[in-house]
């Protein structure tokens, strides 16, 4: 965001292709809400997926960025994290079993 707002390329780690299931604070606050008061099916501490279940690729998430800064910045490709995993989309149908969540 900040290289977005100062006109400078960010780097991004790979080829760009790495995709990953961002979330909204909003999809967090929701779910947390929803545990909080609809515990029927809670009967233990449980550890659930609270995401967009959705992938985007870091090209396209650097690009919307960018647009909405009103500036279109090419980033810069830097290498490949060791160990990064290269796709990730996080399943979310436990957390909307358990107490409804929809992202």
């Amino acid at each position: 965001m900040e290289a977005a707002i100062e006109g400078n390329r960010p780097t991004i780690n790979g080829d760009g292709e790495t995709t990953r299931d961002f979330t909204f604070v909003s999809n967090a606050v929701q779910a947390n809400i929803k545990a909080l008061f609809d515990t029927d099916d809670l009967e233990k501490h449980e550890v659930v997926n609270i995401a967009c279940n959705e992938d985007i690729t870091l090209n396209k998430l650097w690009n919307t960025i960018s647009d909405l800064a009103g500036k279109k910045i090419k980033p810069k490709h830097g290498p490949e994290r060791p160990g990064d995993v290269r796709h990730s989309l996080a399943d979310v149908s436990k957390a909307s079993h358990l107490f409804g969540y929809k992202p």
